[in-house]
């Protein structure tokens, strides 16, 4: 009920809000005879006409511009394509960021070409609702998938987990090309763990409802050697035409009493490209298998080695020439981990690899074994016909590297690059540098980390070092090779 109080209380805002309409007419009048032409005011006068915020506006536009840079693109010039392309590296929450900043990029997060790659990290943040319905929106658009589970985290792989299934469902429409399984850690916490049978099973069932699957990559899942088998048995199932790239390497511990299953599932793949795998699961079978379904198609095989993997078994040299009558454009890599033992390295290289590239890193905690400068010996005798790139660590501190180093430049007429990290004289280096300078050897790349032999005569080694170093200038302006080295 209105009294005289409160009216008189409300009387000041009434008059105030008639003055304000009143002020408003006018100047919108004023501002409609000046827009036309019709009024004659001053500077002073027209500026007073103009609201504030405008003003405002007006002159952060005018700064914003004076400051950007000409020969620099701006982002409201860009094609939507290019913007649609730079947008395409980001993560799903940093997509629906970008949507928020305007109508345009509002347009572009729904643009077909921003989901044919799409990326979930279930390790920095968990999946939201509406992340999923995107998803589920435009899973018909996504062709490439890389899903992370797993960082050295267990908590987060119990929520990672339960979330599985979800982006399982969502993903079912889609026809994907590529496929990234990082580090899905099922089993690693007992068999008994209800949520791993079910993250098994719905891979499974997923995969079975690809069927143009190109890159399939399930390196480091570690999962159980039965459940590996039944995701690779469910993969070849209805992709064995059309995987072409296949990364399984620690995909699971393989033992002997399943090793005739493994070859002969992973015979069912006939069209493949790239191969990685682990040496444990390398056998004559496997190898003459390989070699002979994908012997027309096969361009790279990666075998990793690691010293807590079984690696203690010799492939036969009939399966590698096999391989290497069947597969020739096929090149070959081995990385050797922690294998610091001259009789296991051997026992690994066997002869007869179409070895292309070679990583040895024998570790630091190598017991005393003198036999190691023995390694690049045995490399020069049995790869010399293949061997173009090679990275070696050896940890040889009671005998330093001479005649081993140069018997290897020697006989390796396709060793482009070498990498080595050992004790090396430096006299073997100066020769090595003459050898390449009167074009007796092809090493272009030479790339060393050496330790002096010349003990506490400082004053020797200078000169060695800077006689070493004038050498490598003139080679390197007659070749224009890349050469360098460092002293350890």
């Amino acid at each position: 009920m209105l009294t005289r109080k409160s009216v008189s209380r409300l009387m000041p805002q009434l008059h105030r809000t008639k003055r304000l309409h009143a002020c408003s007419k006018r100047r919108s009048a004023s501002l409609k005879e000046l827009y036309q032409g019709k009024a004659d005011m001053s500077g002073k006068r027209k500026r007073s006409l103009i609201p504030r915020w405008q003003g405002h506006f007006r002159k952060r536009q005018r700064l914003y511009s004076e400051t950007l840079d000409p020969d620099q693109p701006q982002w409201d010039k860009l094609p939507d394509l290019v913007v649609v392309s730079i947008f395409s590296y980001l993560s799903l929450s940093d997509r629906a960021r970008m949507a928020l900043t305007c109508r345009r990029w509002a347009g572009l997060y729904h643009a077909p070409g921003l989901w044919k790659k799409a990326s979930v990290d279930f390790c920095s943040h968990r999946l939201t609702n509406s992340e999923l319905k995107c998803l589920y929106r435009h899973s018909q658009h996504i062709r490439s998938m890389e899903i992370i589970l797993w960082k050295n985290f267990g908590f987060n792989n119990k929520l990672s987990l339960k979330h599985v299934p979800q982006l399982v469902k969502v993903l079912s429409c889609s026809e994907l090309n590529d496929l990234d399984l990082g580090c899905l850690r099922v089993g690693a916490h007992g068999r008994n763990w209800p949520t791993a049978s079910l993250t098994v099973s719905t891979l499974v069932n997923f995969l079975t409802s690809q069927k143009r699957l190109k890159t399939v990559k399930l390196s480091n899942l570690r999962i159980e050697e039965e459940e590996g088998l039944t995701i690779l048995s469910a993969l070849a199932a209805q992709n064995q035409m059309s995987v072409s790239t296949l990364d399984i390497t620690s995909l699971f511990q393989k033992s002997a009493k399943l090793e005739r299953k493994f070859v002969n599932v992973m015979s069912v793949f006939t069209n493949l490209t790239e191969f990685h795998i682990n040496y444990s699961y390398i056998s004559d079978d496997l190898v003459e298998g390989i070699a002979t379904r994908c012997g027309k198609s096969l361009r790279l095989l990666t075998v990793d080695v690691h010293h807590n993997e079984p690696h203690h078994h010799t492939v036969k040299i009939s399966s590698w020439k096999h391989f290497k009558r069947s597969c020739p454009s096929a090149q070959v890599i081995f990385s050797l981990e922690y294998i610091n033992s001259y009789s296991e390295i051997r026992m690994i290289l066997t002869p007869g690899i179409p070895l292309n590239t070679l990583n040895v890193w024998t570790g630091y905690d190598v017991e005393d074994d003198r036999r190691l400068p023995q390694i690049l010996v045995d490399i020069g005798c049995n790869f010399s016909d293949h061997l173009v790139n090679a990275c070696i660590q050896l940890d040889n501190r009671d005998t330093a590297v001479y005649h081993e180093l140069l018997f290897l430049a020697k006989r390796c007429k396709k060793l482009a690059s070498l990498d080595l990290t050992a004790i090396v004289e430096l006299d073997a280096v100066k020769r090595l540098c003459k050898l390449r300078d009167e074009n007796k050897i092809g090493l272009d790349r030479l790339h060393l980390t050496m330790a002096d032999t010349f003990g506490e005569n400082n004053t020797e080694q200078e000169s060695a070092i800077e006689e070493l170093k004038a050498i490598c200038r003139d080679i390197i302006a007659k070749t224009g090779v890349d050469y360098q080295f460092m002293l350890s």
